[in-house]
């Protein structure tokens, strides 16, 4: 007769803490599908950073003779570069952006690409926040030396970026070479 009264098979106890269980680690894959897709975000805006400054770049080597002077030395006053806190000079009338002789029209195209394909970036924060100069070693602009920096910015998240002056979080990518 006790063979009878057997179960088999499992409880509602053994249910209920399997199904505790696997909704666990469902969450545990959501939220890991969201950081997964911010981080991934934060690595688009750093490769376009990256793709810019490096697209500018190459604009300035295609035009040494607007960045050199007669010495082979850098000009601090070439229209390529741009003091952090100053504007993008205007666009010279009646140029293409793809015009090697119109230096200030190929960087007014550079930072509409700019404003496009980063979060953030106005006007305003361009301004602030880029610049192309003459650099020495690791230090930043300089008055003189032998190489050029590049720095994109844009706005990014609160953990993943430095706060500016403004309180914004801002990432940044910097380019320093020689010609």
């Amino acid at each position: 007769m006790n063979s009878q009264l057997k179960q088999s098979g499992f409880g509602l106890l053994e249910v209920l803490i399997t199904l505790v269980l696997t909704a666990i680690g469902v969450l545990g894959m959501v939220a890991m599908q969201s950081k997964s897709i911010q981080y991934t975000q934060q690595s688009i805006n750093r490769n376009t950073a990256a793709t810019l400054a490096s697209d500018l770049m190459e604009t300035l080597r295609g035009n040494r003779d607007d960045i050199y002077d007669a010495q082979a030395k850098l000009r601090s006053d070439s229209p390529y570069f741009k003091k952090a806190g100053a504007d993008f000079a205007a666009a010279e009338e009646d140029c293409s952006n793809l015009d090697n002789e119109c230096p200030k029209a190929q960087l007014q195209a550079w930072k509409n690409r700019a404003q496009q394909q980063l979060p953030g970036v106005t006007d305003a924060f361009i301004k602030k926040e880029f610049h192309i100069c003459i650099s020495q070693a690791a230090s930043g602009c300089a008055a003189t030396g032998s190489a050029i920096e590049i720095r994109v910015a844009w706005l990014g998240r609160t953990e993943e970026c430095e706060p500016n002056a403004s309180g914004e979080p801002v990432c940044s990518y910097i380019l320093r070479a020689e010609i």
